[in-house]
């Protein structure tokens, strides 16, 4: 039998270890809190469903006891360290696991109609006591391994229990670990002894907790009263039975339009039958409507250190009407531009600018034009992407101001500074006001807001308020310039946003709480002292979006509302509905769809709609605190019949009938010719069909050199952008040496690669040089997704081309659709569309014309004698890839495209060179 000393030697180890262990489990609960609390109260619950996932009193006293039971006291401490080390490890990894999954998705989701949390009723109690049952397992095994010495060692321990020393220590040690346990199971003051289903379900609250005071004593009861007879519940629309009518009026009344009801355009349900009235405006005056981009609302009249962020916007918004509640369309440019211009709501079935072709989309400045007005946009940014110019040419803007890639000095996002794009706006502004005497409707987009660096990685929060600040500067400059040049001349300024941005980092995820993002300033400044008398009180409470802007500018020039815009007049003189809803929508594919409405609620549905993933309340003391079960039903009911609306309108492009705008330009296209025998066009400069490195590696000075031999006139060249930012001609942007070493052209400036390469990658400015009065040349620019190298190689390659004045043919090609309308829209010499590897349909080839190309690149299976004739009537060549050999000869004789791309030297070349 041990001595006495060996006796209590295990005591004490018992007691460190109990003690030890329960300390740390509680700090790893609280840190576990301090990381994955938003300090909003509402996710408080989850740390005590953690850590209520054992009792920390028992385990620690079984780790004490396994860790007494080990002769030695070398292995004893070895072992219970280990075995803390082991069971704390599965406490955090299952607490970080519990946590991540009810914050990710997006901090719960919101399901029943009382509020109750779904995810954790169904999991919030499978998770803990998933991670218990582990905890158990682990013991279980532990102490059927070492029963027979956990038997000897707690007979030691009851043996010395009697000695009041040991008891006092015994009990101070116990009293400590109940401590650290209850208050590790009570974060938020709310202990948690048990994790029952029921116990799981009866403390989840919503994302937003309302305040609850202490409820009174119950009055006595009073006597039973006769139920009446309970009506019958209406049966729930199905949106599956309703027509496109049904449907449009669900959206529409829910919208709450003004002036919809009985003059819907029935095949286009956005829009109204025409008006007779005579298109003349009643309160002829210029509107300037100025875009920032990622200022939200609360950036605005938000304070750093004492002082304001915006002060001129602050002191802006209290000359004029400034409408806190007024939400964007979603959370890119793009979708702002189309819900500002076009005045409908954003789709659930995707981003309309990234469709091609772009759908018909009406447009105000089409609108203001019919009317006698004058229509300009300036922008800070270049327009390709997101086929902006496009839509901007279709909406009806007369003159389109955007940064010269080969003149202008860009940042590294392509933008302008804000005091370019003012000078820009003023010069047009001063030329159109000596020459033209028609009013003027003008956007400016402030693409350099400062507010860009918000969110992105690297970016520091203490950047942020600088960042703001300056595009408060730029507003100051162009407010001054207003009040003495405009605003006498009755001329209204429009401020709003395209987007919000998390300006202070308080988000982890873009895609996480979202609809904060969406709520931007919309300020109307220039309205004189009778139009503000005649208002409502409560104009400014009056929630809005993106949409709203075209009606609420028609209702400032005396225009009755018109046209496919869905929106309202945020200055109406009349009642305005209290049911009103706003839709924003998000995710990367615009997936995630959002209802703001009265009380700043907003509700969030992804997917296919079956149920609200959460709703939150951002602003305080708002009116509603759970929304009941008909409120819900109703909220479902309109995201259907959204979404089915929208889903014919998109099968049907029937957002607006079809526009003069696209097609007025094809009447004026000059025919050409078909060609009597193609031109070859070798690509890269093989002639033999295969790959030959030790003869001329592809794209080389001596591949062009043989296909010159070999009877090409035109040779396709794949672009390249080295370090140092000079285009470069290689197949692929990775080059493998002849040593087999893989490298790429964007990690070494020219000069490396041209040594390591051994002359295989060549110059594009020696390649031109050399062959400029022998040879012309398709050049490729493909995209890499770096969007700043594409912009590079873009602008390069054309100030290349503008300062060569080359005296051969040079087509620019690429399959990006963004590169391809930038080097359309800039480039000095002609460009090419890849269309897509199917059959080509008539509007693809209107998309064409209309974005300013000359070729269209296509596979050789969809090329015949129709397809030729269509094009050649629309101007346009055909450059023909994929062609077989044996199909060579056979197929131009039924169908000549203007270039076919090979590989190898065709037969008539050969017979060409013999001769």
């Amino acid at each position: 039998m041990p001595s006495p000393k060996r006796q209590t030697d295990k005591i004490a180890v018992f007691l460190t270890f109990t003690l030890l262990y329960a300390l740390a489990s509680f700090a790893l609960k609280l840190v576990i809190h301090l990381v994955y609390s938003d300090f909003r109260g509402d996710t408080l619950y989850r740390i005590s469903a953690v850590a209520g996932i054992a009792a920390d009193l028992g385990i620690g006293c079984l780790v004490g006891a396994l860790a007494a039971s080990f002769p030695g006291r070398l292995q004893t401490w070895i072992f219970g360290s280990a075995f803390c080390g082991v069971v704390l490890f599965a406490t955090g990894a299952g607490a970080h696991y519990h946590a991540a999954h009810n914050r990710l998705p997006g901090r719960s989701v919101w399901t029943s109609i009382d509020g109750r949390s779904a995810f954790v009723e169904h999991f919030g109690a499978v998770a803990p006591l998933w991670m218990l049952a582990l905890e158990v397992a682990l013991f279980a095994a532990a102490v059927g391994i070492l029963a027979p010495r956990m038997a000897t060692s707690l007979h030691y321990f009851l043996r010395l229990s009697r000695r009041r020393s040991s008891i006092t220590l015994l009990s101070t040690c116990a009293v400590a670990a109940l401590v650290a346990t209850i208050t590790g199971l009570s974060l938020d003051g709310q202990p948690r002894f048990a994790m029952t289903p029921a116990i799981v379900h009866s403390f989840t609250q919503p994302s937003i907790t309302p305040k609850i005071s202490k409820a009174p004593k119950a009055p006595p009861e009073p006597e039973p009263v006769p139920e009446p007879e309970p009506t019958p519940e209406p049966k729930p629309v199905e949106i599956e039975d309703l027509s496109v009518e049904e449907l449009a009026a669900i959206v529409q009344q829910s919208l709450a339009p003004e002036n919809m009801s009985g003059v819907e355009d029935k095949e286009h349900p956005y829009c109204r039958l025409p008006s007779s009235e005579p298109k003349t405006a009643k309160a002829p005056r210029n509107v300037i409507v100025v875009v920032l981009e990622k200022v939200g609302a609360d950036a605005a009249l938000a304070s750093a250190g004492g002082e304001p962020l915006m002060p001129n916007l602050a002191r802006m918004a209290e000359e004029g009407i400034f409408f806190d509640r007024f939400f964007a369309s979603g959370n890119r440019v793009d979708q702002g531009l189309v819900g500002m211009l076009s005045g409908i709501p954003p789709s659930p079935m995707g981003r309309l600018l990234d469709r091609v072709p772009i759908p018909r989309l009406e447009g105000l400045p089409k609108t203001l034009e019919e009317y006698g007005f004058a229509t300009i946009f300036v922008g800070g940014s270049e327009l390709s992407a997101h086929q902006q110019r496009h839509y901007l040419r279709q909406v009806g803007f007369e003159r389109i101001i955007e940064p010269n890639l080969t003149r202008d000095v860009l940042a590294e996002d392509g933008s302008l500074t804000n005091k370019k794009t003012l000078a820009n706006f003023k010069r047009v502004l001063r030329n159109h006001n000596k020459r033209d005497k028609r009013p003027y409707f003008a956007l400016i987009h402030l693409t350099q807001t400062g507010a860009r660096v918000a969110g992105q990685h690297g970016v520091s929060n203490s950047e942020v308020p600088g960042a703001l600040k300056e595009t408060d500067r730029a507003l100051e400059n162009l407010h001054g310039w207003y009040l003495k040049n405009e605003q006498p001349g009755d001329t209204v300024l429009i401020v709003t946003s395209s987007y919000a941005a998390d300006l202070f980092g308080t988000r982890q995820a873009a895609e996480e709480e979202n609809a904060p993002l969406f709520r931007v300033p919309f300020l109307v400044l220039g309205l004189g002292d009778e139009e503000k008398r005649e208002l409502p009180n409560r104009v400014k409470d009056r929630i809005g979006g993106h949409l709203d802007l075209p009606q609420t500018v028609l209702g400032l020039l005396g225009i009755s509302a018109t046209g496919c815009y869905q929106g309202r007049d945020l200055l109406s003189r009349g009642e305005w509905p209290e049911s009103r809803r706003v839709v924003s929508v998000g995710g990367p594919e615009a997936q995630r769809v959002y209802f703001h409405e009265k009380g700043g609620v907003t509700y969030e549905i992804i997917g296919d709609g079956a149920e609200i993933v959460t709703y939150k309340a951002p602003h305080e003391g708002s009116e509603d605190g759970f929304p009941s079960e008909k409120h819900v039903e109703n909220i479902l009911t309109l995201y259907r019949a959204f979404f089915a609306l929208n889903s014919h309108i998109d099968l049907k492009d029937a957002y607006a009938p079809s526009l003069d705008s696209q097609t007025t330009p094809l009447s004026a296209i000059k025919t050409i010719s078909a060609a009597d025998k193609p031109v070859a066009v070798s690509w890269m400069g093989r002639t033999s069909g295969e790959p030959c490195p030790s003869c001329a590696p592809d794209g080389s000075m001596r591949a062009v050199l043989n296909a010159q031999r070999a009877g090409f006139g035109w040779v396709l060249l794949e672009l390249q952008l080295s370090k140092d930012e000079v285009p470069v001609i290689s197949p692929e942007q990775h080059f493998r040496l002849r040593s087999g070493k893989v490298i790429t052209t964007d990690a070494f400036p020219y000069r490396k690669l041209e040594a390591r390469t051994l002359g295989a990658i060549t110059r594009l400015k020696e390649m031109l040089d050399r062959y400029r009065n022998t040879m012309d040349f398709v050049l490729n620019l493909p995209a890499t997704g770096d969007e700043k190298r594409d912009l590079t190689l873009s602008s390069q390659t054309l100030r290349m081309l503008r300062k060569l004045a080359p005296r051969q043919d040079v087509i620019l090609t690429s399959a990006d659709l963004r590169m391809a309308t930038l080097l359309a829209h800039h480039g000095p010499v002609s460009t090419a569309f890849q269309m897509p590897e199917a059959e080509v349909e008539q509007r693809w080839l209107d998309y064409a014309v209309l974005s300013g190309f000359d070729w269209v690149q296509i596979h050789a299976d969809f090329v015949d004698p129709e397809f030729v004739r269509k094009c050649h009537d629309l101007g346009l060549k055909i450059l023909a890839y994929g062609i077989e050999k044996k199909a060579l000869n056979s197929r131009f004789e039924e169908a000549v495209p203007d270039a076919i791309l090979v590989e190898k030297t065709p037969g008539w070349l050969k017979k060409r060179r013999r001769r």
